[in-house]
């Protein structure tokens, strides 16, 4: 097996089992506009994976997986810039990186919201 088809494999496996939170997620949504948006724009990220991994949805640059991925990786890992125990201040870093991650992967995830918006409405 050569080595791009096993990372692709490999990425596959790792976001099927990203796939178990969006749920969760999806229900504790809180009604604060920013917040909410936020919170929404990370959901939509958990619903783009998922739609590439089912393919259903197939227009994402290799970058955006890998930046997304990158990101779910950093806020899984025990290491930070900032360590988490330094109060308000460790907890910064965190947002930077998800903030870098949606500026990074801005037109990609909006073509996947309007897509999802057609998609939605296709259906009704």
């Amino acid at each position: 097996m050569n080595f791009i088809t096993e990372f692709k494999e490999r990425i596959h496996r790792l976001i099927g089992k990203l796939f178990s939170s969006e749920d969760k997620l999806m229900e504790e949504t809180v009604s604060s506009s920013k917040l909410a948006s936020f919170k929404a724009n990370i959901v939509n990220i958990f619903s783009m994976l998922r739609d590439y991994y089912n393919g259903t949805y197939r227009d994402i640059s290799w970058t955006t997986l890998i930046i997304v991925l990158l990101t779910f990786f950093y806020f899984l890992s025990p290491i930070d810039i900032i360590p988490d125990f330094i109060p308000g201040l460790g907890q910064l870093d965190d947002v930077a990186i998800l903030i870098l991650c949606f500026w990074l992967i801005k037109k990609d995830f909006d073509r996947y919201r309007k897509w999802k918006g057609e998609q939605k409405s296709s259906s009704e």
